[in-house]
């Protein structure tokens, strides 16, 4: 098998589907009993990820506190934003003076590329307030935004997002 092993949650979904088409094929006396009626599953994950306290958040910033992509972490540790919402926020989708941002779109990994998208669920476009720290922090953001865009003068690729590579072409993924 290639890629990626499938999740515990997927293996289900494809047991199901085929438990499914097999009763079928009993109903029908295409086969005389369902061999997908016994299969044991792994359990699914029984353990969930333990969210950081807020001194082990503080930790891990002033650890990378010279990373180009503190902002960002920033931003996901504050706000609890998904990686691809954080990545796809853009500078119109912030409002500084009110301390709020609009999440309605992501950028997902899809074969080796980028994918601009709605937001994973119905409930995921949404407005976000922000702490004075975090919108002191995006007005940092904007600031050395402008100065790499001025140092790369017309290489530069606008985007409109807040977190861009250096030369501002894409989203860069933490």
């Amino acid at each position: 098998m290639r890629g990626r092993p499938l999740s515990p949650s997927t293996i289900r979904r494809i047991h199901g589907v085929l438990r499914s088409a097999l009763n079928t094929a009993v109903k029908r006396r295409l086969i005389p009993y369902n061999p997908a009626e016994h299969i044991e599953l792994a359990p699914e994950n029984p353990k969930k990820p333990k969210p950081w306290e807020p001194e082990q958040g503080q930790t891990f910033l002033e650890h990378i506190a010279t990373d180009r992509l503190v902002n960002l972490y920033h931003l996901i540790l504050i706000t609890g934003m998904r990686r691809g919402e954080s990545v796809a926020l853009r500078w119109q989708d912030v409002d500084l003076d009110r301390a709020s941002l609009s999440v309605n779109q992501q950028i997902t990994d899809v074969n080796g590329g980028s994918m601009i998208s709605t937001p994973k669920t119905k409930r995921g476009d949404r407005v976000v307030y922000l702490d004075a720290e975090t919108v002191a922090m995006l007005r940092r953001q904007r600031e050395t935004q402008d100065l790499e865009r001025t140092a790369w003068g017309p290489a530069w690729n606008e985007a409109g997002l807040i977190f861009t590579r250096e030369d501002g072409p894409r989203a860069q993924a933490p």
